[in-house]
């Protein structure tokens, strides 16, 4: 008896011996399991002080389940389940609403506060982009940074060579329309998204790069979408809460605000306009709308204050005074007016997420307004070329109500052969890899219906200004 209980006793304690052997190989192997393991009591033990615990197994079963749902926990939800936004054609509508506002301010001197369709790009890009990101972080508890960066070089890059190629063609029959630098170096410049700050320190900002000034912009919002990932993925892996997200984003937004009254009061002038330290509150606005976004509590917010369509419509009224009042050189631009159209747009934004059926989203849903929008990256990178290009023809010399719709047309035209054989080309070839042949081959309006992104769903497929 004594010999069997010895040799029972060594037996278990090599059992142990390889137990723990095995653990150790598997912490080496994978080095996050105690710190998901620690997490995930720390989950339990607050489900398991929010209600008691089941009686029933199955009950306890689900509860179980439950704790252990994939998606981070912020604030008490999971971002996944709060975060989906889906597809809204009327934000499609705004998208138009700002590019026609670009389109009439450089082709219309009535029209001279259009500029003010960039903010609202602006705030636009700022919320999609970051509701793409929480919604990644909610399905995998991760941002692929490089996939995000990937298809942000596919849906920008692509039309992006083609407008500038465009432009050495017209310099090339033309060489008078470059009044700026050598096309070279702009092409450079804009490629590597560095217009902007050129800009910013050119003593004349407005034609240093010529036909290709105003990708001023892009280069403003492709800074935004190398830092502000960085930044985003480092809170969340803080486990920070989207509450913490807004503050943080309403922070820096107030701080740019801040910076740009200050160097226009201390001389900076319209150079201040190109900078993008001082020109990311509306970046930063739309962030903070995607965090508030993020929690039920804030939804509700957004539902309670915004969904009324008298809202909307008063800040709409407010863009237009805006656009119809005010110049880029006034003062009230940069010490405020800036930040008013980003708070406005931000307001619109709100209001077509949590209000669609209210008759200001209908109207924003319009298929023109829709068709426009789902092309306005397009059409803001061709409209400069063909404005300057119809301005040496002798059309220049007929009436606004004959140049004008000339100059919109043809821009819609290119937008419209750009976004159907070059821009849909790439997204088909991205991010439909294994559909069926008849969606890979179907116009990118449908195939985004039939085929959706496992991460983003319907944001992937659209012009965003995520996107421009």
């Amino acid at each position: 008896m004594l010999a069997e209980d010895q040799a029972s006793r060594g037996e278990i304690a090599a059992n142990e011996i390889a137990n723990s052997f095995g653990s150790v190989l598997s912490l080496l192997h994978d080095p996050t399991r105690p710190l998901l393991f620690l997490a995930e009591s720390w989950q339990g033990r607050q489900a398991s002080r929010e209600k008691p615990c089941a009686t029933h197994p199955r009950e306890a079963a689900a509860e179980c389940q439950a704790v252990r749902m994939p998606g981070e926990v912020v604030g008490g939800e999971s971002v996944e389940a709060l975060s989906r936004l889906g597809y809204r054609p009327a934000l499609d509508g705004v998208r138009a609403m700002a590019i026609l506002a670009v389109l009439g301010y450089h082709g219309s001197a009535q029209l001279k506060g259009g500029f003010i369709g960039v903010d609202i790009f602006f705030v636009l890009s700022g919320f999609l982009i970051t509701t793409l990101l929480f919604q990644e972080w909610s399905h995998a508890h991760a941002i692929a940074l490089g996939n995000f960066y990937g298809r942000r070089a596919r849906r920008l890059l692509p039309a992006l060579f083609l407008a500038v190629a465009g432009v050495g063609l017209i310099y090339a029959i033309d060489p008078s329309l470059n009044h700026g630098i050598s096309f070279g170096r702009a092409a450079l410049v804009v490629i590597f998204y560095a217009g902007n700050w050129v800009a910013a320190f050119a003593d004349n900002p407005t034609q240093v790069l010529a036909l290709l000034d105003h990708t001023w912009s892009l280069a403003v919002e492709e800074q935004f979408y190398i830092l502000w990932p960085l930044l985003l993925l480092i809170c969340l892996r803080r486990r920070w809460r989207p509450l913490s997200v807004v503050v943080l984003a309403l922070t820096l937004a107030c701080a740019s605000a801040l910076l740009r009254w200050f160097l226009w009061e201390h001389g900076s002038s319209s150079h201040v306009y190109f900078r993008s330290d001082a020109h990311a509150d509306g970046l930063l606005l739309g962030c903070a709308l995607a965090g508030v976004y993020a929690s039920r509590q804030g939804r509700e917010l957004m539902g309670r204050y915004l969904g009324r369509w008298l809202v909307a419509l008063a800040a709409a009224v407010g863009l237009l005074v805006v656009a119809f009042r005010y110049g880029p050189g006034d003062r009230f631009v940069f010490v405020g007016g800036l930040s008013a159209v980003a708070i406005c747009s931000a307001v619109l934004i709100g209001h077509v997420v949590c209000a669609q059926d209210s008759w200001f989203s209908r109207t924003l849903a319009l298929p023109a307004l829709v068709w426009i929008g789902s092309r306005s990256y397009g059409m803001y990178l061709f409209h400069i070329p063909i404005f300057a290009v119809i301005a040496t023809t002798r059309l220049s010399d007929r009436s606004d109500r004959l140049v004008i719709p000339l100059r919109i047309a043809l821009t819609m035209l290119a937008a419209a052969a750009s976004y159907r054989w070059v821009e849909s080309y790439f997204l088909r070839r991205n991010h439909l890899k294994g559909a069926p042949m008849h969606v890979q081959r179907a116009p990118i309006d449908r195939q985004s219906e039939s085929q959706q992104s496992p991460v983003s769903g319907r944001l992937l497929a659209l012009p965003l200004r995520q996107r421009r």
